[in-house]
């Protein structure tokens, strides 16, 4: 795991995977794999949610350097 976490770090990334879930429900409402209503609604509410971590995360970091 150590070796894979150094090779590939974005596979560890919440938000790379709160990204690609939001892809991936919008390609399974697209094709009709499932209800299409619900993968748009999990789709949206996804990509939303790491939306917020990305820009909580932003707005942090950005405080601590004011701070300082």
């Amino acid at each position: 795991m150590t070796w894979l976490k150094a090779k590939a770090p974005i596979l560890f990334s919440k938000v790379f995977w709160g990204y690609t879930l939001s892809a991936l429900a919008k390609v399974t409402a697209f094709y009709g794999w499932l209800d299409e209503g619900v993968m748009d609604i999990v789709a949206e509410w996804v990509f939303l949610v790491t939306s917020v971590n990305v820009v909580w995360k932003g707005a942090k970091k950005i405080g601590e350097n004011i701070q300082k």
